[in-house]
């Protein structure tokens, strides 16, 4: 007699239980009656500390993603809240920076400028004896001006001070001090808009060392077809004063 035959034999009544017991088992779990099914939950409710255990690890797994997830969407949250506060510090510099552009009514540009010119001109390129003109200008000035805005519109007020000299051996040594005061007005109303003003000008009189002055008003108006389309239209006095050649050049041709 073989081992496994005397383990059969000694065990048989233990074997010959377990097997019925997990074919009932078996054949009570398959049965869809409403008794089985009552059966089978008072049977996992009786037994409920076997697998509780393991219900628990779910559980914690299940907690411990839960929290990543929190965790990275906390992150998130924060830097957006970051940048938010960085926008909001960077809107109330913005505001406090227009509201005092607002208060600042009054505006002033100042400018300094030179120019120099010259210049040869020769009657006959061939024969430069026959006539040559050489001369050098320089033109020095100072211009200040001052936009004051108010509800009215924009006042703008200035002053331009030149003084031009010429050195040449056909005109001289000649000279002249310009004195320019002006001022005008900006009235914006709906999409019109008009801008009187006028200058006032003291120049020294090419020919002695008096003054004369003369007073030039003027007119603008524009009308807005689009924020990139207008229409001006303007009207005014001007004078011309003459220039060092138109008074003192001369050639063979001009006397």
């Amino acid at each position: 007699m073989s081992k496994i035959q005397l383990i059969f034999q000694n065990y048989q009544e233990k074997i010959t239980l377990g097997f019925c017991l997990l074919l009932s088992f078996i054949l009570i779990f398959n049965n869809d009656s409403d008794s089985i099914k009552n059966a089978k939950i008072n049977s996992l409710n009786t037994f409920s500390f076997l697998y509780q255990p393991f219900n628990w690890l779910d559980n914690q797994l299940f907690l411990n993603k839960k929290l990543e997830v929190l965790s990275s969407e906390n992150l998130r949250l924060n830097l957006e809240n970051q940048v938010l506060k960085v926008h909001q510090t960077e809107n109330i510099r913005y505001r406090e920076f227009l509201n005092f552009k607002k208060r600042e009514n009054i505006s002033s540009e100042s400018s300094l400028y030179w120019r120099r010119h010259e210049d040869t001109y020769i009657y006959i390129r061939d024969n430069p004896s026959v006539y040559k003109n050489d001369h050098i200008s320089h033109k020095l000035g100072f211009q200040n001006n001052i936009s004051i805005f108010s509800d009215i519109g924009i006042t703008g007020i200035g002053i331009d001070l030149s003084n031009t000299w010429l050195s040449s051996n056909n005109l001289g040594e000649r000279k002249r001090f310009i004195t320019t005061i002006f001022a005008e007005q900006l009235i914006n109303k709906n999409k019109f808009s008009f801008t009187p003003g006028i200058a006032f000008s003291i120049y020294e009189k090419p020919t002695n060392d008096l003054f004369k002055s003369k007073l030039f008003p003027g007119i603008d108006i524009g009308y807005k077809l689009s924020n990139k389309i207008s229409l001006n239209a303007n009207i005014g006095e001007t004078f011309i004063i003459p220039t060092f050649t138109d008074l003192y050049y001369s050639d063979p041709n001009n006397q």
